[in-house]
């Protein structure tokens, strides 16, 4: 697949990734075959995230809205990090624990940038969270739908899914303690899986986390993108359509049943 063979990445998240040295000082994991470059897809993602971060002075992102939008911004950026730490360093279910945060994030950027009481309201601390994830999430519906009728609809819909599926993770569930044992490549029974584990759940882990950092840019596309420098701009649109082709490609390749 051409996905497949010409992802090289981006200048900016090299520099990203050696600023910390890779990614952590721990054990790294090594992705090889069709998964070899999710690393550099990775770094290219949070490396396009980060940079409205270190616009936290400007104008922009003054008063309630702004402190707020960038403050779950930041938030996402370190939890997919810590998220993809913990898969490198073969900690799958430390990982899990902060996908449905990670998930319910590019709902807030959206409803927080669109409406200002949405910005207010998120700070009440007498109502649910939650409640307020699916207020995001109705809001970005709504709004969506008044750029393309039946937009909304359809990736509400499709998120609301989602959503159900990674509560589980967030708390102490069976679904978390599934990833805590895995089978032997061929074999049969059950081990503990060790820090420091290689095997394909690992894959599977950072596939979803570099879908769910491009759907961080698809947001951010959405929301900040008139306020924001060409060159960022260019490199959110660039990063944005080579990884999610690259990640359907991986996909296919790995499980050609899911991907096709």
């Amino acid at each position: 697949m051409k996905a497949l063979r010409c992802y090289e990445g981006t200048p900016r998240g090299d520099a990203w990734r050696r600023k910390r040295g890779g990614f952590t000082t721990g054990q790294h994991l090594i992705f090889d075959g069709n998964a070899g470059k999710l690393p550099a897809a990775f770094a290219d993602c949070m490396s396009v995230i980060l940079e409205p971060l270190e616009m936290v002075e400007s104008e922009h992102f003054k008063g309630v809205r702004g402190r707020t939008f960038l403050g779950v911004l930041g938030l996402v950026y370190q939890l997919l990090l810590s998220a993809w730490t913990d898969c490198e360093e073969g900690r799958l279910t430390a990982s899990s624990h902060h996908w449905r945060s990670i998930f319910e994030s590019a709902d807030y950027l959206l409803a927080l940038w669109w409406d200002d009481e949405f910005a207010r309201t998120w700070h009440d601390v007498e109502l649910f969270e939650n409640k307020k994830a699916e207020q995001a999430m109705q809001m970005a519906q709504r709004k969506l739908n008044e750029q393309e009728p039946g937009r909304g609809d359809t990736r509400y819909a499709d998120r609301g899914k989602q959503r159900r599926d990674l509560q589980v993770f967030s708390h102490v569930s069976q679904a978390a303690v599934s990833w805590i044992f895995t089978k032997p490549p061929g074999g049969t029974g059950s081990f503990f899986v060790p820090e420091g584990y290689n095997g394909p759940e690992n894959v599977r882990v950072a596939v979803f986390l570099v879908r769910w950092a491009n759907e961080i840019l698809t947001a951010l596309s959405e929301t900040i993108d008139s306020i924001m420098p060409d060159q960022w701009r260019e490199a959110c649109g660039g990063v944005k359509s080579a990884t999610e082709a690259y990640v359907a490609a991986v996909e296919q390749a790995t499980n050609p049943q899911e991907g096709a």
